[in-house]
């Protein structure tokens, strides 16, 4: 049974400060060398608590999940947790959504991930972490030769059309990665052309999210394009992309041919009836897709 860090929350009935539950969860840490789930969401933290936890974890730690999300860790504090994630090799899934990481903690967590066994971790969530153009640049080649990471979620960090693209580049090297989130970045049809030529040569890759990143019928066309070619990817995002009757045709004559497919999400787009019918008209062919969600018409 996995063991997990949850301080008491009330104390005679009254909710603790988040610092006191904070350094309670720490105190956890260092005194039980067998808790495998740390869970420090929403406390904000210091440069000195983020030192006393990456002590813990160097010294004699058997912790497999770190989630750190929304604690106000800038770039300072992810270093120094990289730091220790290259000692304590326990440590498989990290979150650090929902802080201010930008590019100089993106280029701490590349540096750990260019250099073959530093760290062992195989889910790394990044969302909303204003890394921007700059970080995206880092952690993909960082990245392109890593051989561990399997889940990478960067949503809403502010990437750009450019930065989904470089992204789309270390996927075609890189062949462990099977889970990417990329929603909210402003990849645009580019960056959705990029990355379909992912689709078209990497195996390896089961989930992608694109949803709310304005690629359009133009972006829908090229994807749709390589979903002809690609019998791998089972779950695919395309939710909130301003994409119309034309680019559903696109995708409807994709699941002609795709064999894969699973789940795909195209909630939110103005498909309009005949787009719908497209896909409806699909959907008697295909064999593989059990879940497809649009707005109704």
């Amino acid at each position: 049974m996995a063991l997990v860090a949850v301080a008491p929350a009330t104390d005679l009935g009254r909710a603790r400060p988040p610092s006191e539950v904070l350094q309670a969860r720490i105190s956890s840490l260092e005194l039980d060398s067998a808790l495998e789930t740390l869970d420090l969401d929403g406390l904000p933290m210091s440069l000195q608590d983020v030192v006393r936890i990456a002590e813990a974890l160097e010294f004699d730690s058997s912790v497999s999940s770190l989630s750190l999300a929304d604690c106000r860790l800038g770039p300072g504090e992810v270093g120094r947790l990289v730091r220790a994630l290259k000692e304590a090799r326990t440590v498989k899934s990290l979150s650090l959504a929902r802080n201010p990481v930008g590019a100089l903690g993106a280029a701490s967590l590349a540096s750990a991930f260019a250099k073959e066994g530093s760290v062992a971790l195989k889910s790394l969530k990044l969302e909303q972490c204003q890394l921007g153009l700059e970080g995206a640049q880092k952690l993909a080649r960082g990245l392109e030769k890593n051989r561990v990471l399997k889940v990478l979620d960067l949503s809403f960090s502010g990437l750009t059309e450019p930065g989904c693209a470089r992204l789309a580049v270390m996927l075609r090297s890189n062949r462990t990665l099977d889970t990417v989130g990329l929603a909210g970045n402003a990849a645009g049809a580019f960056g959705a052309e990029m990355l379909a030529g992912v689709l078209s040569i990497n195996n390896k890759l089961k989930s992608l999210d694109l949803s709310e990143n304005q690629v359009g019928d133009r972006g829908a066309e090229a994807l749709a394009a390589a979903l002809a070619k690609n019998s791998s990817l089972t779950d695919l995002g395309l939710a909130g992309n301003e994409i119309g009757a034309r680019g559903a045709r696109f995708i409807a004559q994709a699941l002609l041919k795709n064999k894969g497919l699973v789940s795909l999400d195209l909630e939110y787009n103005p498909i309009g009836q005949a787009g719908a019918r497209a896909l409806s008209d699909a959907l008697d062919t295909n064999e593989s897709l059990l879940t497809l969600t649009r707005d109704e018409v």
